[in-house]
C-alpha cells in the first residue's frame, strides 16, 4: 500500500507525453541558444561558437553561451530522434513526470499520500505548466534535477556522490542553481553537516568539469553577464516591484477555471496565496523547522527577487511551486477538519484545470507563430539563396535566424543611443522585418538609410539588403 499512490501517480502522469507535444515552437530566442549550442556538441564545436554578431556598437545584449547541461540533455536528443520539435517537448515531458513524481515525494512526507498525490498532479496539469511545457527551455528539467537533488540529499539512502553530480548538473542546466549551493552552506553552517560541503565540493567540480573542460561554455563570461544586469539598480525598488509581479503571477496560476470554476477560483486564489505566507512562517519562522528544501526555497527566492527582470512569467517559479504547495497547505494538517478541508481544496484546484486541459488538447496542433510557419521557411529560405557565408542579418530574434539559416546574424538594442543603433544597422548586410515581428527601431532605422533595398517579401516579410557602395 505504500507505493500504491506513487505508481498511480505514474500512470496519471503518462498522458503529459502526448498533452501540448508539438512539431512547432513560438517566436521565443533562448530555445534556439540552446539547439545552437547542442548542434556544436554533436560537431565537436565550442559553446561559444554561435553565430552571434555582439560589438562595441550592438552592445552586450546576448550571452555567448548558457551553461552545457541543458544543451548536452538536447544533443543526446537530437542523436537519438534526429532536430525535432517534438523530440524535444517529448524530453521535456519526461522531466515533467520525473518533476511530479519528486513533488510527491516530496509532499507526502507532510500529508497523506493521497493529498500529495492530487497536489502533485494538481501542478502537473495546470495549463500553466502545460504551455510552459510546449518550450524548449531548461526551467522543467531544471526544476526536476534541483528537486530530486534535494531529495537524494534527505534520503535515507543518501548517497554524498549521488547528490554531488546532481547539484552539479543543476547547476550546470541554469545559473540559478547556485542557489542549491548557497542552501548546502547555510546547511552546513546551521545543522554543523560537514556532509554538505563534500557535496558541494563534487557538485563544484561537476560543474567545472562540465562547462570549463569538457565543454568551455564561458562559466566565468556566465556570471558576469548576469552581474552587469544589477548595475545602476535599485535593489529595494527592485524587489517591491517583483514582490507585485510574482503576486500576480501566483494569482494567475491559482486561477485557471472557467465559468463557475473561475468564480469560485476568484476566492480560492486568496486562501492559496494566504496559506502559502502563513505556512511559510509559520514553519520557518514559529515552528523554527528550517530544513533543506526550505533553505533551497529561501536561497532561489532571493535571487529571483533581486533580479531586475519581469517577462519571466510562471518560467521562474516553476522551481519553487512544490515549497509553494507545501506552504499552502501546512497550516491544514493539524486537525481532521482542516485535513478534510485541504482534501476538498486539493480536488478543486485539480479540477479547475479542466478548461484550460481542454483548450489546449483543442488547439495543440495547430502550427505555432514562429519558424516553423510556411511564410518563415520561405523567408528564411529567401535569405539563404541570397545572403554570403559572411554575411549578417539584423534580424529581432537573432539566434532563430543563426540557427535555422546558419548565417551570422544581430540584434540592436532599442535601449541604445540613436547614434550608436544606426551605426550597428548600418554595419549588417541584411534585414528581416516580420509584420507580426515588429522591430520599430530597425524600421526607423530604415525609412531614414539611403541605402536599402528591397530584395524580396511575402505576407510576413519583407527582407532588406544593405546596398551601401565600397568604399
Amino acid at each position: 500500500m505504500h507505493n500504491k499512490a506513487f505508481w498511480v501517480l505514474v500512470l496519471l502522469s503518462l498522458p503529459l507525453l502526448f498533452i501540448n507535444v508539438k512539431d512547432s515552437h513560438d517566436w521565443g530566442d533562448d530555445f534556439a541558444q540552446y539547439l545552437i549550442q547542442a548542434g556544436n556538441i554533436i560537431e565537436h564545436k565550442p559553446q561559444t561558437e554561435n553565430g552571434l554578431v555582439i560589438n562595441q556598437n550592438t552592445g552586450e545584449y546576448a550571452l555567448r553561451a548558457y551553461p552545457v547541461g541543458f544543451p548536452l540533455l538536447l544533443s543526446a536528443t537530437w542523436k537519438i530522434a534526429g532536430n525535432s520539435i517534438k523530440a524535444y517537448d517529448v524530453l521535456i515531458s519526461l522531466f515533467l513526470i520525473l518533476f511530479v513524481c519528486g513533488i510527491f515525494i516530496l509532499l507526502k512526507k507532510y500529508f497523506n499520500q493521497w493529498l500529495a498525490l492530487v497536489l502533485a498532479l494538481a501542478i502537473a496539469y495546470n495549463p500553466v505548466i502545460l504551455s510552459l511545457k510546449k518550450e524548449v527551455l531548461s526551467d522543467i528539467p531544471y526544476a526536476a534535477v534541483a528537486l530530486i537533488a534535494l531529495l537524494s540529499f534527505n534520503s535515507k539512502n543518501r548517497s554524498i556522490l549521488l547528490s554531488g553530480l546532481l547539484i552539479g548538473l543543476a547547476l550546470s542546466i541554469r545559473g540559478v542553481g547556485i542557489s542549491l549551493f548557497i542552501a548546502l552552506l547555510l546547511s552546513a553552517a546551521l545543522f554543523r553537516q560537514s556532509k554538505s560541503l563534500v557535496i558541494l565540493l563534487i557538485g563544484t567540480a561537476i560543474y567545472f568539469l562540465l562547462n570549463k573542460i569538457i565543454f568551455n561554455s564561458g562559466a566565468g563570461d556566465f556570471f558576469s553577464f548576469y552581474h552587469q544586469a544589477y548595475k545602476d539598480e535599485n535593489v529595494a525598488a527592485m524587489v517591491k516591484a517583483n514582490i507585485s509581479y510574482y503576486y500576480e503571477v501566483l494569482k494567475y496560476y491559482f486561477n485557471q477555471g472557467d465559468g463557475i470554476w473561475r468564480s469560485i477560483s476568484q476566492i480560492t486564489q486568496y486562501v492559496f496565496i494566504f496559506g502559502f505566507v502563513a505556512g511559510m512562517v509559520y514553519k520557518l519562522a514559529v515552528k523554527r523547522n528550517p530544513e533543506l528544501v526550505d533553505l533551497a526555497f529561501i536561497s532561489y527566492a532571493i535571487i529571483i527577487l533581486v533580479y531586475p527582470y519581469q517577462a519571466g512569467g510562471f518560467r521562474f517559479l516553476v522551481p519553487i511551486i512544490p515549497m509553494i504547495i507545501l506552504y499552502s497547505f501546512y497550516l491544514f494538517s493539524f486537525n481532521r477538519v482542516l485535513k478534510i478541508s485541504a482534501a476538498i481544496l486539493a480536488l478543486f484546484l485539480l479540477f479547475q484545470n479542466k478548461d484550460g486541459l481542454r483548450y489546449i488538447l483543442e488547439t495543440q496542433h495547430q502550427v505555432e507563430n514562429g519558424p516553423q510557419q510556411s511564410e518563415t521557411i520561405e523567408a528564411f529560405n529567401a535569405l539563404r539563396a541570397r545572403a554570403a557565408k559572411d554575411d549578417v542579418v539584423a534580424f529581432l530574434k537573432p539566434r532563430v535566424a543563426i540557427f535555422y539559416t546558419g548565417l551570422r546574424s544581430g540584434y540592436v538594442s532599442s535601449t541604445l543611443p540613436n547614434t550608436q543603433r544606426n551605426v550597428a544597422f548600418s554595419e549588417m548586410d541584411y534585414y528581416l522585418l516580420g509584420s507580426e515581428l515588429r522591430d520599430e527601431k530597425m524600421e526607423e532605422f530604415l525609412n531614414d538609410y539611403p541605402y536599402d533595398s528591397l530584395v524580396w517579401q511575402n505576407e510576413k516579410f519583407k527582407l532588406f539588403q544593405n546596398a551601401k557602395p565600397l568604399q
